[in-house]
């Protein structure tokens, strides 16, 4: 037999099944006035029960406990109201204590929340939108048991994050995300709830630039090139007018290579000096009539002015030429009065 039924006054009271014909009983009915009130299971057939569930009046289910580990102890219970689910408590590392709680609304999950340590104040609440699809998360990261870490999602995909990075109960630090991957950045550095720095990583040739805006006018003072994670080029309004009064471009090992400078301009960055390796200029070019055309070049050794070249009537070649010793004193000046190149005088 696999089956056996015991009644009393002609209604079912328990009911035995061995599913597998093993000899060993592997479902337990039981019965309340002909109602079925529990089924016990054996779902592993390992001789120990580890599926336990009660029925209502009206034989809807109204709990499921259960030893997913068949480790001899509950792990997952899930609650129902009329055969819906509106709760399930799991024990997802078998220690005995349920840290994942899940609630449902209409049979969907609404809110699913975590306590890892264990102290009755979950750490971690998900959210959940009418189509189960994860819409945020709350988190309180060091535990101290008030949140400082937010997680906002679209279609279960990361659009947001906000951080409360000091404790003080102020969000400081912003991260956006473009089709699940990191765009940008915004951190208030000095806690003051403005957030003066912006990290971009979807500019091209750029693996970041961070744009500071020093004094809060909405206009960035400072701006930062990075190629993997070396500084490659800085631009800096020094004076807060919104019109850049440096640029320094950097090698790939970081050492400046390059600068652009404005030096009794206007609109535009007139002069820029070359360095070596050593860091030391080399070289430097300047615009000084403001056509945006090189006329005045510099040349350097040991970090010592050597010599200098003019073009006067803007022509692109230079007509005067000056030389200078150690002590960058002046030695010698040339120059071509009608323009063929040759030196005059």
């Amino acid at each position: 037999k696999d089956m056996t039924t015991l009644f009393k006054d002609g209604k079912p009271v328990e009911q035995k099944k061995d599913s597998n014909a093993d000899g060993m009983v592997d479902v337990l009915t039981r019965f309340q006035h002909g109602n079925v009130i529990s089924q016990d299971k054996d779902t592993n057939f390992d001789g120990k029960m580890d599926y336990y569930s009660r029925f209502d009046a009206m034989e809807r289910i109204e709990e499921i406990k259960e030893d997913t580990g068949y480790s001899g102890k509950t792990d997952r219970i899930r609650r129902f109201e009329k055969g819906n689910i509106t709760k399930v408590e799991c024990d997802e590392d078998k220690d005995g204590f349920f840290e994942t709680v899940s609630q449902y609304k209409k049979g969907k999950i609404h809110l699913q929340t975590k306590d890892e340590n264990r102290d009755k104040k979950p750490e971690m609440s998900i959210w959940f939108n009418a189509k189960e699809e994860k819409q945020s998360v709350d988190i309180d990261a060091n535990l101290d048991g008030k949140l400082d870490l937010w997680q906002f999602y679209e279609h279960d995909r990361i659009v947001r994050i906000e951080k409360d990075e000091n404790n003080d109960g102020n969000v400081d630090l912003k991260i956006f995300f473009k089709n699940g991957v990191k765009e940008k950045i915004l951190k208030d550095t000095d806690n003051d709830g403005y957030f003066e720095m912006t990290q971009l990583f979807n500019r091209p040739k750029w693996s970041m630039v961070t744009e500071m805006d020093v004094n809060k006018d909405q206009h960035s003072e400072l701006i930062f090139y990075y190629q993997n994670t070396v500084l490659r080029k800085k631009e800096i309004d020094e004076n807060w007018d919104h019109k850049l009064d440096y640029i320094e471009y950097y090698s790939e090992t970081g050492q400046i290579i390059k600068s652009e400078e404005c030096d009794e301009c206007k609109d535009n960055l007139n002069l820029a000096w070359h360095y070596d390796e050593a860091e030391n200029p080399i070289r430097a070019e300047k615009d000084s009539n403001g056509d945006g055309l090189m006329d005045v070049w510099f040349f350097y050794e040991k970090g010592k002015i050597k010599s200098v070249e003019e073009d006067t009537n803007g022509d692109g070649k230079p007509d005067v030429w000056e030389n200078y010793d150690e002590s960058e004193a002046l030695i010698q000046r040339k120059k071509d009065i009608n323009f063929d190149g040759i030196a005059d005088t």
